[in-house]
């Protein structure tokens, strides 16, 4: 289940989504043009107060000449139900948080995916 993005996002985000996968969780954003920061937490919290960081991308992030697509899968979800997520790029504060209901685990899925899902990295990653 995808979960849409909002205006919400503040000025440095144009889309900010997450996806249930079979054991992950995926997030997918947009950094608008004209926005950077230095690095980029990606925190998961059980309820929609206390958050861990489960991932980081280091160094500068975003571009001043055009937006930059950004993707991460969480493959340690720890269990079935709802998980919040949000971002923290550095030195712009925080996005608002997002919700997954996780209810997809490779021992509850068909067969045939374990053996054709594609693989999930654990990294955030730019999509070009």
């Amino acid at each position: 289940m995808a979960l849409a993005s909002s205006a919400l996002d503040g000025p440095f985000l144009s889309t900010f989504t997450l996806t249930d996968h079979v054991d992950a969780a995926r997030l997918d954003w947009t950094m608008v043009a004209g926005s950077a920061c230095m690095g980029t937490d990606i925190l998961r919290s059980k309820d929609p107060l206390d958050f861990q960081i489960v991932g980081s991308i280091e160094r500068l992030c975003g571009s001043i000449d055009a937006p930059v697509d950004y993707s991460f899968i969480d493959t340690a979800v720890p269990g079935f139900g709802p998980w919040y997520y949000r971002l923290a790029p550095g030195l712009n504060g925080s996005t608002p948080v997002r919700r997954v209901e996780h209810l997809l685990s490779s021992a509850h899925a068909p067969r045939a995916c374990w053996s054709r899902c594609p693989s999930l990295p654990g990294r955030a990653t730019p999509r070009r």
